[in-house]
């Protein structure tokens, strides 16, 4: 699975959202976690990565997550301007 995408954009809010498994560069053991930027240049932890599934039949699922976590951070749907 070492051609799997481990970054992917999540469109909410009328702009993308940056998703990585590895948001800091390589990590030994591989991204045991997907993360979502926020406008403000954070990365969040959002979701636990299946290691046992290729990331991108996960992606899907993830998109739905990032998507539900958005949702409870910006709940009026309108996400702050980027810095």
């Amino acid at each position: 699975m070492a051609t799997d995408p481990t970054s992917f954009s999540v469109w909410f809010a009328g702009r993308p959202f940056p998703v990585s498994a590895y948001p800091f560069g390589p990590q030994a053991g591989g991204g045991k976690h997907w993360s979502v930027q926020t406008t403000d240049g954070q990365w969040h932890l959002v979701d636990e990565r299946n290691m046992n599934v290729s990331s991108s039949a996960e992606q899907k699922r993830v998109e739905v997550v990032v998507v539900k976590w958005l949702m409870r951070l910006y709940p009026d749907g309108i996400a702050p301007q980027a810095r």
